[in-house]
């Protein structure tokens, strides 16, 4: 998201940007100097920050990106999906510590049949699911989205059980490109086996990591 001038300072909680300005060959580095200025900030603080004009532009989830057009006046300059391969990328992924994995196998089954069967309702009652998510933000923050921000943002979703532990790894590619992480070793990150039972339980295709 970006405003219709040219623009220097981008508020960011991901390291695509920087990945992807180095392409374009604009110079940043991980202390907010170089050709364009990248700043991390929470997803709150860069819609706040852009409408102040503190920053010129952001990259960010939904529903901030979504957000970011309605209530700050931003032009989308890029749609993050067009990035990835079939425009599939994780954004929100459910982990467990694996000391807790290895104690409590049953806890974790339970917790995984409860995401799968929670996300066939939700790509089966989207409209339902809207009211729904928005209802219990209102609990948690003491204030709902409109229901126009959430409509949009919601087209932009895809709720799955699948990883997509490839976007993973690319992800951290970015992110050692551009000095953010030192190079790790990601081999047996994920762990399907028990994602792949309750899947098989509710009738759903297997996932491979």
């Amino acid at each position: 998201m970006g405003r219709s001038s040219p623009h220097r300072s981008w508020a960011t909680p991901r390291t695509w940007p920087c990945a992807g300005l180095s392409q374009k060959g604009l110079k940043t580095s991980p202390q907010g100097g170089g050709d364009v200025s990248i700043l991390p900030q929470d997803n709150a603080q860069s819609l706040l920050s852009f409408r102040s004009g503190q920053t010129d532009g952001a990259w960010l989830p939904e529903p901030w990106a979504t957000r970011l057009t309605l209530e700050g006046g931003a032009k989308q300059l890029v749609d993050e999906r067009d990035l990835w391969p079939e425009g599939r990328f994780a954004t929100t992924l459910l982990v467990v510590r694996t000391e807790f994995l290895t104690a409590h196998r049953d806890v974790v089954r339970r917790l995984l049949d409860a995401q799968v069967k929670a996300n066939l309702e939700i790509n089966r009652q989207p409209a339902e699911s809207q009211k729904l998510a928005n209802d219990e933000l209102g609990n948690l923050t003491g204030k709902k989205l409109s229901s126009e921000v959430v409509a949009s943002a919601w087209m932009r979703l895809q709720f799955t059980n699948d990883p997509i532990a490839a976007s993973i790894r690319d992800s951290a590619d970015h992110a050692q490109k551009v000095g953010l992480l030192a190079r790790v070793d990601l081999k047996g990150l994920t762990d399907l086996s028990l994602l792949n039972d309750a899947l098989i339980a509710q009738g759903q295709s297997r996932v491979s990591g």
